[in-house]
């Protein structure tokens, strides 16, 4: 994946180790989900978005974040229900500096299934992964509406900060 000169240096954690990332909430969406809700609120900047770049970055997105689910299927459109797996675990466990983090990500995911709480674990539209950079991730499936559903706000609130506490391990990094 080609990134952006000037967004290089933050996607580069070994040459600046101030700038860890500890944990990614991917709010996984659909394309077609993605292009409705931008015609829907009528925001001239993203009148012109093509349904083929929003495809093309949610691939990018499921390759990075969701190396398993990625590996296994075609590069669909579809974002359907978030994998309930460890995916880049095996990849990056061999990789010593994202050990921690698989590690750390892997194993609430084992524990507990998913990696949610027991009152969370029962829903198909939460997930735990590890990314190709050996991060865990939370995955939220965002087809779901949350405007207008205070429930199901109340519910992934809940989940982002149970997987903070749990799942995701601050480095701390003197700089």
């Amino acid at each position: 994946m080609r990134l952006s000169p000037c967004l290089y240096p933050f996607a580069n954690q070994d040459e600046n180790p101030c700038l860890r990332v500890d944990g990614f909430v991917y709010l996984r969406t659909a394309p077609e989900t993605c292009l409705n809700r931008g015609q829907r609120r009528g925001r001239p900047e993203e009148a012109g978005v093509p349904l083929s770049y929003l495809r093309e970055l949610h691939a990018r997105h499921e390759e990075w974040l969701l190396p398993s689910s990625s590996s296994s299927s075609s590069s669909s459109s579809s974002s359907s229900a978030p994998p309930a797996s460890t995916g880049g675990a095996e990849k990056a466990a061999g990789d010593g500096k994202a050990a921690a983090a698989v590690a750390a990500g892997a194993a609430v995911a084992v524990e507990g299934g998913t990696g949610l709480s027991p009152k969370l674990e029962e829903s198909p539209d939460l997930s735990i992964g590890v990314s190709t950079d050996g991060v865990p991730v939370l995955v939220v499936d965002c087809d779901l509406e949350f405007e207008g559903d205070p429930l199901r706000l109340e519910k992934v609130g809940a989940a982002i900060d149970h997987f903070c506490a749990t799942a995701v391990q601050p480095r701390f990094v003197k700089c």
